[in-house]
């Protein structure tokens, strides 16, 4: 039986000894490489922090700019809204005084015509008045040119009489 104590004892021993090494790995571990690695890590975060804060910096600073810039182009918009605006209602009251100036042209012209149409109307009328006259006249004396002719001898004779 010594043997077995021996190698329950070498056993034991070697047990201890596993136990001893791997507490000494567990140590070192989280005494020395654990630390280090957290501390490594919390660096590692606060640069990325430190970075993210800088990116969300940079982002807020060119929203900023972005929104300027949206506010300007808006103005500008407004304007060149405006500005059309105005050039239309100046194109407009060009266009409806012309047409109001041509207008008036064109009643005037009609007018003059309508007066000149008149006085050729009136000037046929007359014409056409005065011939009938005229022929009527004439149609008179050549059916009265017996009695005149006769009135005029009658006169005649009376006043060779008297003289």
């Amino acid at each position: 039986m010594h043997g077995e104590t021996s190698l329950t004892q070498l056993f034991q021993e070697s047990n201890a000894i596993n136990f001893l090494f791997a507490a000494a790995i567990l140590y070192f571990f989280l005494v020395k490489v654990l630390p280090e690695s957290a501390s490594k890590r919390k660096t590692e975060l606060e640069q990325e922090i430190a970075k993210a804060q800088e990116l969300k910096e940079e982002a807020e600073a060119k929203l900023t700019e972005l929104e300027r810039e949206i506010d300007r182009a808006k103005a500008e918009s407004t304007r060149i809204i405006n500005s059309a605006k105005d050039s239309a209602e100046d194109i407009k009251n060009k266009t409806v005084a012309a047409a109001k100036a041509e207008i008036a042209k064109l009643n005037t012209n009609a007018a003059k015509e309508i007066e000149m149409q008149r006085v050729i109307a009136i000037e046929s009328l007359r014409k056409e008045v005065a011939t009938s006259v005229i022929n009527a006249t004439e149609k008179s004396l050549k059916s009265k040119q017996g009695e005149i002719d006769s009135l005029i001898k009658d006169k005649l004779k009376k006043d060779l009489t008297k003289v």
